[in-house]
């Protein structure tokens, strides 16, 4: 599947989710601008960093929506950085490889996980944003 019809199918199920009573996750590229409006205002945040590329990333694509979806993180905004594209970001957040997922609670860091990535592991990750 392609990256264009993942983020078209993200979108979709993310439109059909707000329609509903059912919040979910905002999930958008990595914008400075916004990541500083998100921290400054004491905002849970998720930075994904992924190569779309590698199989990995797909996995970790997936459970990523699916959480995103749970109406239990509608106030987390999902911040993803292309690997490969935004090595200004990579260095700036000390994020040395691909498939790195860390939690931000404002300007504070609360964890991070990095390679394959379970549903849990990522659950406990967003819960320790709250």
């Amino acid at each position: 599947m392609s990256d264009r019809f993942r983020r078209l199918a993200l979108a979709v199920a993310l439109a059909v989710f707000a329609a509903g009573e059912a919040a979910a996750a905002e999930v958008q590229e990595f914008n400075d601008q916004e990541f500083l409006r998100a921290q400054q205002s004491g905002q849970r945040m998720l930075v994904v960093v992924r190569s779309p590329w590698k199989p990995g990333s797909r996995d970790l694509d997936d459970t990523l929506y699916r959480l995103a979806a749970d109406p239990a993180y509608d106030d987390v905004t999902v911040f993803e950085v292309d690997f490969d594209r935004r090595r200004d970001v990579l260095h700036r957040l000390n994020l040395a490889h691909d498939r790195i997922v860390v939690a931000y609670r404002g300007a504070m860091e609360r964890g991070r996980l990095t390679g394959l990535i379970d549903e849990m592991e990522l659950r406990h990750l967003l819960d320790a944003t709250r």
